[in-house]
């Protein structure tokens, strides 16, 4: 009997961003409530339904389209909020959805999240990125990948030599659904800044619209290569689908088992610098550390990293190399000598607190 897959549970462990590449302007698209800290999403449907019913409807719509195209005015008498209390629009019944936010996001721009039919999931292609990066890790380091391994060519930098390539690559057999949607509300708005480790404060505020903190979702992970019609590597065996889903479990640990490496880099290296801002994340760092433990022992999840706000260490092999050795390789390809590398972090601002960072989830079984 062969193998069903397994049926995984989600959760985010802090807010998680995968955008969808549009933007949210102040000036069309959402009005920021600042006493209750609701964004309210317009609905361009609705909006022209009721420009439509006013009987003044030409010269309202003529001042509604110069209104949106006048960016560069900022004060508030441009604001959409004014534009619909001027000519009676109740702008809180032309919302398509209304959004909490914690973060200050009067006319700025937000970078929206992927979604389908207004309502936000996680790609299975996102899911699988993060996979593939965990799987060539931990191979790589079973092969006691070093300095002198370095790939010459974009083939072994990004595995190809490994797994294969276009419809010969290996990981064509794992197949990762997208998840489970969520309601067009259920999301957050946060504000994110880089935060340089040298200069100890952060810079480049963006507002992005996030899944927030312990939401769950689902999606589904299936193993499907056949012993009867495919020959794979024994390293590779757990592609194979069979009844007890082994080779699904056998992913989950080594995606936990990459994971599990980084995050314990990362809380070494928070605590090396000791940066009173970055105590909560600190704090996270370690609580993530301590579920990875938890997974590894049990055998039963993993913790992972997807979308908007990952490191260089979170998108490549680089942690396999000691610091010294990762020098030597910045030097070679331009990506400089300075210590600690890279030196900004995205971390999400609350106020004057840095409390967060993005993409942190528990995968379980």
């Amino acid at each position: 009997m062969m193998g069903n897959g397994l049926t995984l549970r989600l959760e985010t462990v802090t807010p998680l961003h995968i955008g969808n590449g549009d933007i949210l302007s102040p000036y069309s698209d959402y009005i920021f409530d600042d006493e209750t800290g609701m964004v309210y999403i317009i609905d361009p449907h609705k909006v022209e339904k009721a420009l439509y019913e006013m009987e003044n409807n030409e010269e309202v719509i003529d001042e509604f389209v110069q209104r949106i195209s006048a960016k560069k005015y900022t004060s508030d008498v441009y604001t959409l909020k004014h534009f619909f209390k001027e000519y009676g629009l109740d702008y809180k019944q032309l919302a398509r959805s209304v959004v909490q936010t914690n973060a200050d996001v009067k006319n700025e721009e937000i970078q929206e999240c992927i979604k389908s039919s207004a309502r936000p999931f996680i790609p299975g292609s996102s899911i699988k990125g993060a996979v593939r990066t965990s799987l060539l890790f931990i191979h790589r380091q079973e092969d006691g990948f070093s300095l002198d391994d370095v790939p010459k060519n974009i083939k072994q930098s990004n595995g190809e030599d490994l797994f294969g390539e276009f419809e010969k690559d290996l990981l064509k057999h794992l197949h990762i659904s997208d998840s489970t949607m969520l309601k067009p509300d259920e999301i957050m708005i946060v504000k994110t800044l880089r935060f340089d480790f040298k200069k100890k404060t952060g810079t480049i505020p963006v507002t992005k619209e996030a899944i927030p903190e312990n939401t769950q979702l689902t999606f589904r992970l299936q193993c499907k290569a056949k012993r009867n019609y495919h020959s794979l590597d024994k390293r590779f065996s757990y592609l194979y689908s069979e009844k007890g889903e082994n080779g699904e479990r056998k992913i989950l640990h080594m995606v936990n088992s990459f994971y599990k490496q980084l995050i314990e880099k990362e809380w070494n290296l928070l605590k090396e610098l000791k940066i009173p801002e970055l105590s909560l994340v600190t704090d996270l760092y370690e609580k993530l550390l301590k579920s990875a433990q938890q997974f590894e022992k049990e055998q039963n999840g993993a913790v992972m990293r997807l979308g908007s706000g990952k490191t260089f260490y979170d998108n490549t092999i680089a942690g396999l190399f000691s610091p010294q050795d990762l020098k030597k390789i910045r030097n070679k390809t331009n990506l400089g000598s300075y210590l600690p590398f890279p030196r900004t972090r995205s971390v999400i601002q609350n106020g004057q607190v840095y409390e967060s960072v993005l993409g942190w989830v528990y995968i379980m079984i």
